[in-house]
């Protein structure tokens, strides 16, 4: 269950929520942007932000969800934390 696609919160069953469409930070001057997935750093001037958050958030209980978007210009970096992971391991049916 979730908050996105059932409309109910796995936590509480509740049935109110909000839903913030981009999650913002403070940037230089105190100004709102855009939270970024991923920062990548630049020699001169602010960071380039890859993706943006949206999220949902219980109104009952508080429990939240973080949905990334625009995610397409990401790239693995293990030296800096950034994993790609793809489980392509087949699922056994129920017959063999």
């Amino acid at each position: 269950m979730t908050l996105k696609r059932d409309l109910q919160c796995p936590n509480c069953d509740g049935v109110s929520m909000w839903r913030l469409e981009t999650m913002m930070e403070r940037a230089a001057g105190m100004q709102p942007q855009p939270m970024g997935v991923l920062l990548e750093p630049r020699v001169f001037g602010t960071a380039l932000a890859h993706g943006t958050f949206e999220t949902i958030i219980c109104a009952t209980c508080g429990y939240t969800e973080w949905y990334a978007r625009a995610i397409k210009g990401l790239k693995p970096d293990p030296v800096n934390g950034v994993h790609f992971i793809k489980n392509d391991v087949e699922k056994a049916g129920p017959y063999r």
